[in-house]
């Protein structure tokens, strides 16, 4: 897909239904941290791929719905900005 004319909150909100599933809602703050990540993406056909990814972290006030993780993620993780260290979680952080 090619995002580069999409709006960026478009972009967001469709990432957000995929990685966390429809039944979340949310209001989406400030971007709060930005950091390059490493992954083995689960291709369709079952392989994984080493990706290089450019993420953006939003502060964001999570509202209701549960969280059902998307096909790349094995689990995820509530932390606190004040004090969050993006090297601690992810490779090239």
């Amino acid at each position: 897909m090619d995002d580069f004319e999409t709006p960026l909150l478009e972009v967001v909100n469709r990432k957000m239904e995929e990685e966390l599933g429809d039944q979340v809602k949310y209001v989406i703050q400030e971007p709060v941290v930005f950091m390059r990540h490493e992954r083995d993406e689960i291709m369709p056909d079952g392989k994984r791929e080493k990706r290089r990814i450019f993420a953006i972290g939003y502060d964001a006030n999570y509202l209701s719905g549960n969280i059902i993780s998307g096909q790349n993620h094995e689990k995820y993780e509530w932390v606190n900005i004040s004090n969050f260290i993006p090297e601690d979680y992810f490779k090239g952080g």
